[in-house]
């Protein structure tokens, strides 16, 4: 409330009505009057302590007082000197947001507010009430499963979310097995595809502006529908076929189709990606597609830890890097095709990488973009007949060609080259149906590397390496 100038004889109110000397009213400036004494006619309720701050309800002065300056201006709190706590009178509670729209203030509390000097256990005084209560407790992190458990409640479900339990992992000494299927096929078709793919698909993968062009998609269309066919016709008869198909051959934006179509028309696969910028930088992969019916399959990957000479080379004048290799041990999956492993390319060149998979697999495929088609013939045929001893299926961009299917057989010669095509710029696709049943029980001791079986008795498989791991 404003307090006017002394007038003689009392002193003037707010509506410049005249009090005498002695009543309580006329005090002089400098004092506070109580609340009770402020109380009497046409003086306001619910005066505000402070001087400086104006009672919502007063009036405005009247008569000669009205031209008159207040002598005491409002006074300008700085925003570093407002306390976390501040006295309220209990008369206007009915005012303050309940607790539920105080939480969000507690976000605002300075770091720097003046700490108060009543000891922790002391209660506060009854018309001090605390605008930024302490923080709640968190809540409690769910448990493991109670998400999926009410999620299947709401939906009326029951889902195991524990994996299939088609594919596990298992990890021993020699490597890394994925466990699809435990079948054990006696015959398994693989269907190897002569794709071409330019060198300037290559240029622009490696540059981060792949291209999609429709000569590229319709040699792709070509090999998969070639690939149905011959998968269709092995189903029928109870034989697993899987399609393998060049180094860097599917544009990573059609990775999605293909798994898709994979998905739906059951066809497993082994497919070179184009290249994958990651720290460091590129990276060449693999993907393996493996349906299990009812429109679900599992994806794995393989990476090419090294790259070959001239793809290094290459790299570099194109301004991109190979990404460091990994340390993960090689990955064998083990499902209704058999036993298989993947080297990409040059990787068949490393005799590390040939003596991690000695022993544990019986199909070795190679997604392959490589020129030097001699130097291949003469490593696949070693791999397969010393080092790995199994079947090896090398699947070669089309722009040099030579995709065939080699095997470790003795006798007769001619069935060393399994399968071949060299068909240069065209997209053909060859199979081989694989007599792997055999070759298992040669590699696990229980039949010898003389005659495979009653309809194939002058078949027979080189003898085994030396150190053979069984």
């Amino acid at each position: 409330m404003r307090r006017g100038p002394l007038c003689e004889r009392g002193t003037c109110g707010p509506a410049g009505r005249r009090y005498p000397a002695g009543s309580p009213s006329a005090r002089p400036t400098g004092s506070s009057p109580a609340h009770h004494e402020v109380r009497s006619e046409r003086v306001p309720q619910r005066v505000p302590s402070d001087p400086s701050q104006p009672c919502p309800l007063a009036r405005a002065p009247q008569g000669p007082l009205a031209s008159a300056p207040a002598k005491h201006p409002a006074r300008v709190v700085a925003e570093d000197e407002l306390s976390a706590k501040v006295p309220l009178p209990l008369e206007r509670s009915e005012r303050l947001l309940v607790e539920r729209d105080l939480p969000r203030l507690a976000a605002l509390r300075r770091a720097n507010h003046p700490t108060s000097d009543r000891a922790s256990n002391e209660q506060p005084p009854p018309d001090e009430i605390d605008v930024l209560p302490a923080e709640r407790e968190q809540l409690a992190l769910p448990q493991a499963g109670e998400i999926d458990r009410a999620v299947d409640a709401l939906r009326g479900t029951r889902y195991s979310r524990g994996g299939s339990e088609l594919a596990r992992l298992l990890h021993d000494e020699s490597g890394m097995t994925l466990v699809i299927d435990d079948q054990k096929p006696d015959v398994v078709r693989i269907v190897v595809a002569n794709l071409p793919v330019d060198n300037r698909d290559f240029e622009t993968a490696a540059r981060r502006t792949p291209r999609i062009t429709m000569r590229r998609l319709r040699a792709l269309d070509d090999v998969l529908r070639e690939a149905r066919r011959a998968t269709k016709e092995a189903q029928r008869r109870g034989i697993p076929t899987l399609l393998l198909l060049p180094e860097l051959a599917i544009p990573r934006r059609l990775e999605r189709s293909l798994v898709n179509h994979a998905t739906k028309e059951e066809i497993s696969l082994v497919a070179g990606l184009e290249y994958r910028h990651a720290i460091g930088g590129v990276k060449n992969e693999a993907i393996g597609i493996f349906p299990l019916g009812f429109q679900k399959a599992i994806p794995v990957t393989w990476t090419k830890r090294n790259p070959a000479r001239t793809e290094q080379s290459a790299l570099a004048k194109l301004g991109a890097g190979f990404a460091a290799p990994s340390a993960t041990q090689r990955l064998v999956v083990r499902s209704s095709h058999g036993r298989i492993g993947v080297l990409i390319c040059s990787e068949i060149l490393e005799s590390a990488a040939l003596a991690s998979l000695t022993g544990r697999i019986e199909v070795l495929l190679v997604p392959a973009w490589n020129p030097d088609t001699g130097t291949f013939e003469h490593v696949t045929h070693a791999a397969a007949s010393m080092l790995v001893h199994c079947f090896v299926a090398v699947a070669n961009n089309a722009e040099a060609s030579d995709s065939r299917i080699v095997s470790p057989v003795a006798a007769p010669r001619h069935l060393r080259e399994w399968a071949r095509i060299i068909h240069r710029g065209q997209s053909r696709v060859i199979w081989g149906d694989l007599p792997v049943g055999t070759l298992r029980a040669v590699h696990e001791g229980t039949a010898p590397a003389g005659p495979a079986n009653q309809k194939q008795k002058a078949m027979t498989y080189r003898p085994l390496p030396p150190g053979w791991r069984q």
